[in-house]
């Protein structure tokens, strides 16, 4: 997968890669690559807005233990992380 979103990365550079054998690694009109390429790109997205997702609800819980009284009982990790 990561050769194949590094392929993708230099085909929108305008870059060709030719293998050892001249077997064009750029080119589009072999479907099996183009889909190796759609669906890596489709992941890619998807661990995006998977890790956007996570850090958005990491910083609603943190914003909501920091927003307690300062006399209740704070979680260990908070006091040792601000």
């Amino acid at each position: 997968m990561t050769q194949e979103l590094g392929i993708l990365a230099l085909i929108q550079g305008g870059v060709r890669v030719l293998t050892a054998n001249g077997d064009d690694l750029t080119d589009s009109t072999d479907p099996s690559r183009k889909m190796m390429r759609q669906m890596a790109g489709a992941f890619h997205e998807y661990k995006a807005r998977l890790v956007a997702k996570l850090r958005a609800a990491r910083e609603r819980k943190r914003a909501d233990l920091l927003a307690r009284p300062a006399l209740a009982a704070q979680p260990f990790d908070l006091l040792n992380n601000p």
